[in-house]
């Protein structure tokens, strides 16, 4: 953009359809493998996402040699990120001599909004109870797969840094890292199933976004661990989070 700046913005808009989106079957009941019941949304569907971010190495005085000691070598870099909702599924758990092993999405009941505002709820939205109910025995429920979206979500990092010039080919640079510097809440989908529907906690996320981002979608039980590589404090969607670093360049 000019001398110093650098700006870079994308936008992507997308749709991913399949029967299933792992190794596993998850979801069919056994004697009736109509993958047609389960043709809908990948659990990894996200419809719209943008991310813009700059780089600005700051003008620093270049006439007077203290002032450029002081106010010299600073520069900032910046992400922000925002997605629209993702999928997920309301399953039941009942159990189901026609149907051993494998789980059911829940029945839709017509004319019910499937949501409600909740300002009480994580993001101010939860899953009405009265508009899903346990299908017949042997029989997938209405509800189709992953046809539940969840809550949008954004974030915007910040990093501000200084180099010092140590010799001729060696600097040293401090760095603060600030992710998710305005404290955006971000909430994963509540999943879960519908037989406990007396519980407080159904229909409202448990947890949020950053720990959810481990496994395959529709789900609200999958955690983020160190085994599979995840950090949750610097994940995207997590709670405000600040690292300071020393970097040596030669």
């Amino acid at each position: 953009m000019t001398r110093g700046l650098q700006i870079l913005a994308s936008y992507t808009f997308s749709k991913s359809i399949d029967d299933v989106s792992d190794e596993t079957i998850t979801g069919i009941p056994p004697g009736a493998l109509d993958l047609r019941v389960e043709r809908g949304p990948s659990d990894f569907d996200i419809r719209q996402n943008f991310a813009a971010a700059f780089s600005w190495n700051l003008p620093g005085p270049k006439e007077n040699r203290w002032l450029r000691g002081i106010l010299g070598g600073w520069g900032m870099d910046g992400i922000y990120r925002a997605r629209s909702g993702a999928p997920f599924n309301l399953i039941t758990q009942v159990a189901d001599p026609l149907n051993v092993g494998a789980t059911r999405r829940a029945n839709v009941i017509a004319g019910i909004p499937q949501f409600l505002d909740d300002p009480s709820a994580p993001g101010g939205r939860r899953v009405n109870p009265a508009a899903f109910a346990v299908p017949a025995p042997g029989r997938q429920g209405s509800l189709g797969r992953n046809s539940l979206r969840w809550l949008a979500a954004q974030q915007f990092d910040l990093s501000a840094r200084r180099e010092f010039n140590l010799t001729e080919g060696v600097r040293l640079q401090f760095r603060a890292d600030m992710f998710n510097i305005f404290n955006n809440p971000n909430f994963a989908d509540p999943g879960g199933s519908i037989d406990v529907v007396n519980t407080p906690t159904f229909g409202r996320s448990q947890s949020m976004l950053n720990r959810s981002l481990s496994g395959a979608g529709g789900s609200a039980t999958r955690q983020t661990s160190p085994a599979n590589g995840f950090n949750q404090l610097f994940q995207f969607g997590g709670p405000r989070s600040v690292q300071l670093s020393l970097k040596l360049l030669f």
